[in-house]
């Protein structure tokens, strides 16, 4: 079955819990699987967010089969028939709609709110509009892209990769750094190839401030606590003392939990975006989850309970101290998506866009670059990710001391509420991470 063309609506989307609550549910699940494909031993961060928004530019654009195994591949096969193709897409757009916040959102007490943007690009080859050698893009297609994914015609652009590929990649790793606020400089490193047709682009940027501030950990803090600087080695299979990381703490009552003494989970806020316009408040939070045994696999535990891990959550009064933090990553991510079941539109001769490019394309995706630049500090939490797909409980006693002093998985998720119900899409993950070692770098 093909479905070509759709246009989706120029009115405001309604709340369809459904949808928005399937779409939700393929962020964390597939977000979880791309993520956890990955060496365990090394660190690593990635943005499903990223990721998943450039694959629906990408299902914006294929037919046939390519579209229909994106669907499947994100749990929506129910949404692949003519009457219900449009929702994942309008939900997609609502839920980022709903997610983002600038400079000017109001947070609560007059503390600022969180900054998240998301902008999304197109770059395609000048000419393709008119048609060359029997390929043109779909104005229908075009117009969906264009205005109803990508919104601002700024990041539209006609480049000439055949004449000058070297020109075209500098405008895209251009726009790359100007959205995500000059944390990624260069999305391709090499001159991407004479014969690409359009590469589909989606960036993150997001900054919040924690709701409960870290301080430095000072030595005479460190001496006060008996808190012995050392960190796991998973090369020497024990923990070592490190002069070299830089520790934040707090005294809170910390949202967290445990499962069978193995697993501990800790939950900690930050900015919140203040209901407007009928959209729900949304708060930022981070995630922690460590294994008791830093030499056991958690990743199961975090994949099954993460999907309803806010039920299990109960304050309990911590001081929590845990390492500053900063990850990059750089891949071509197209292995990942196969992992998870995309693999036609990476297949010349049988990738379907004709509903972008026409019946007569033999168009490909022919990698996926995925860049993340990721912080965490005293001050909160810094992160940029780019995709470009290529076609080619309380106490009484004592808080209890609690050092993240051991590998850790991360989230960046948020909470979303209107008045005392919770909305459907929340716990969304947008960046995953993975932290073997504070110092080492992942480049």
């Amino acid at each position: 079955m093909k479905i070509s063309h759709f246009l989706l609506p120029a009115v405001a989307f309604a709340s369809k819990n459904g949808p928005e609550q399937d779409v939700t549910t393929a962020f964390k699940k597939k977000g979880l699987e791309l993520f956890f494909t990955g060496d365990e031993r090394k660190n690593t961060v990635i943005s499903p967010y990223s990721i998943i928004g450039s694959l629906y530019m990408v299902a914006a654009g294929a037919g046939g089969e390519s579209r229909e195994e994106i669907f499947e591949s994100l749990n929506l096969p129910q949404y692949f028939t003519s009457d219900k193709i449009l929702e994942p897409f309008e939900s997609y757009h609502q839920i980022s709609k709903s997610l983002q916040a600038n400079s000017t959102s109001k947070g609560v007490r007059g503390d600022p709110s969180y900054e998240l943007r998301i902008t999304n690009g197109m770059f395609y080859q000048e000419g393709l509009r008119d048609g060359i050698n029997g390929e043109e893009i779909d104005p229908g297609t075009f117009d969906v892209l264009s205005n109803d994914f990508i919104g601002d015609m700024a990041n539209v652009k006609a480049l000439d990769f055949m004449r000058d590929a070297s020109d075209a990649t500098e405008v895209i790793n251009k726009w790359a750094e100007k959205s995500t606020n000059g944390k990624i400089e260069e999305l391709f490193a090499d001159d991407l190839d004479a014969d690409t047709k359009v590469v589909l682009a989606s960036a993150l940027y997001v900054k919040a401030q924690w709701k409960n501030p870290f301080v430095i950990f000072t030595e005479e803090k460190r001496k006060s606590l008996e808190f012995e600087s050392i960190f796991y080695n998973y090369k020497n299979s024990g923990f070592e003392s490190r002069s070299d990381i830089e520790w934040i703490y707090q005294e809170e009552s910390i949202l967290t939990t445990s499962f069978n003494h193995a697993v501990d989970v800790y939950e900690l806020p930050m900015s919140i975006k203040k209901s407007n316009g009928g959209e729900p408040t949304q708060m930022l939070t981070v995630q922690i989850w460590v294994g008791d045994d830093p030499d056991e696999d958690i990743s199961s535990t975090v994949i099954n309970k993460y999907p309803t891990i806010r039920k299990q959550l109960k304050r309990k009064k911590l001081k929590f101290i845990m390492p500053k933090v900063k990850l990059s990553f750089k891949e071509d991510i197209k292995w990942r998506l196969e992992k998870i079941g995309i693999e036609q539109i990476f297949q010349e001769g049988t990738a379907d866009f004709s509903p972008l490019l026409g019946e007569n394309s033999r168009a490909f995706v022919s990698k996926v670059n995925h860049a993340v630049e990721f912080e965490i500090d005293e001050n909160g939490i810094e992160g940029a990710a780019v995709t470009a797909s290529v076609l080619t409980s309380r106490s009484m006693s004592q808080p209890k001391l609690v050092a993240i002093n051991r590998p850790f998985y991360f989230v960046v998720t948020n909470r979303c509420w209107e008045g005392k119900t919770h909305c459907p899409f929340e716990n969304i993950p947008l960046f995953i991470g993975r932290v073997n070692d504070p110092n080492e770098t992942n480049e």
